[in-house]
């Protein structure tokens, strides 16, 4: 019996659209990016810098990236800034002037990064958790000298049965410190549990209609015919066609409406309308302009997307033919990382 496995084109679609951001959200990042240009200006970092943060978080733009940068390294938070630098330079078409900007302040930063080393030491077979201020450290991250802002960092870890180490250490700025976890063979005496792991993947979802199986010589009471499958069928593929064709004609016309706002933003960054710093009246409109494209092409995107992933499963379910009993579908949603997917399963 043949087997195909079917990711939905929506997983697709999301991964290869440009992120959703209505033009509400353009104008309040665009409101909080200028309130905390002025506040820095004045010296109010700590008030500028959530700001800019969430001003990335609603629009993610090279100048307001920058801005963050520059911001938390005047806060004194200088890994972080590192970080942003860093994640600046790798953005693709970098502004010439903010990567320069961005490389030199990287590394000015660099030599004075506090750094924090965790090691474990732990029986064999052993399961060890490590968590630097919240966040859990891989293996790989475990015996490296971690770039840290200065101040106190909360270290923790776990085995399997009880809470083996939790501190907080401090680190100035420059220093290297080093902090080792020594595991004794387990005595089994219980102790505080570890935190439970959040699942990776939700449980499987099978979903075969229950009148889609039959037994030979006693048919189910109201299986479909073989005459009314095949009528059936050709309906489907006639509608799964229909599906794909439109969708495919959305997901054109969002790549043209994607190219013509990339354009614009182009151009807004052309002719010095817009610096490392902010727009000018022309590359304020020109951004505006490019935004609405950009929702219109999601938006044709994400229709696209949803047309051909039907036409898709309607296919499938015409090939059902005679014996419906040959289609099964799975649903299964992930959850990982972050990042959200929704994966379908068929079987004909």
């Amino acid at each position: 019996m043949r087997r195909v496995w079917l990711t939905t084109l929506l997983v697709l679609s999301t991964a290869l659209t440009p992120r959703v951001v209505t033009a509400q959200q353009e104008s309040l990042a665009e409101e909080l990016f200028r309130t905390a240009r002025a506040e820095m200006k004045g010296g109010a970092y700590a008030e500028a810098c959530p700001k800019l943060a969430e001003s990335q978080r609603l629009d993610p733009s090279q100048g307001t990236l920058l801005n963050l940068a520059l911001c938390l390294e005047q806060l004194g938070r200088v890994a972080t800034a590192w970080t942003k630098f860093r994640e600046l330079l790798d953005v693709a078409n970098l502004d010439e002037q903010r990567a320069r900007i961005a490389r030199d302040h990287a590394e000015a930063l660099e030599p004075s990064l506090p750094r924090l080393r965790i090691t474990v030491d732990a029986p064999k077979g052993t399961v060890v958790v490590v968590r630097l201020d919240g966040a859990e450290l891989g293996p790989a991250s475990l015996g490296v000298f971690l770039p840290v802002d200065p101040g106190e960092h909360r270290v923790e870890a776990w085995d399997s049965e009880r809470s083996i180490h939790a501190e907080v250490v401090r680190v100035a700025l420059g220093e290297r410190a080093e902090r080792r976890l020594s595991f004794a063979p387990n005595t089994g005496v219980p102790g505080p549990s570890a935190p439970a792991a959040q699942p990776e993947e939700l449980a499987v979802v099978r979903a075969p209609a229950s009148g889609w199986s039959r037994t030979p010589g006693s048919p189910s009471q109201g299986a479909p015919s073989p005459r009314d499958t095949n009528g059936s069928g050709a309906t489907l593929r006639v509608v799964a066609a229909a599906s794909g064709g439109v969708g495919m004609l959305a997901l054109g016309a969002g790549t043209v409406l994607a190219l013509n706002a990339r354009s614009l933003r182009d151009d807004s960054n052309a002719d010095g309308h817009c610096d490392a710093t902010g727009c000018d009246d022309t590359g304020y409109a020109l951004r505006q302009r490019a935004i609405r494209n950009s929702d219109f092409a999601t938006g044709m995107f994400v229709a696209g997307g949803v047309l051909v992933a039907g036409g898709l499963t309607f296919y499938l379910l015409s090939r059902a033919g005679d014996d419906p009993s040959r289609l099964s579908l799975e649903l299964s949603p992930r959850i990982a990382g972050g990042r959200q997917s929704l994966t379908f399963r068929g079987r004909f």
